[in-house]
């Protein structure tokens, strides 16, 4: 899903630098799961930043 920073409830839009939000994620797969952020600035470069979780097993090793 890709929302607009504007969108995003509570984000300062006047001082770029304080443009911090958290993200919550829970995956519902038993497989990696991977994010990727894509950042473009005002010149229209884009930056990608990619996220894999790897799920901890639950079971007893015996």
């Amino acid at each position: 899903e890709v929302r607009p920073l504007a969108e995003v409830p509570g984000l300062d839009t006047e001082n770029p630098v304080r443009q911090i939000f958290t993200l919550f994620y829970r995956s519902t797969s038993a497989r990696r799961s991977e994010l990727k952020f894509f950042v473009r600035d005002n010149f229209g470069r884009e930056r990608e930043m990619t996220v894999t979780f790897d799920l901890e097993s639950t079971t007893a090793k015996e």
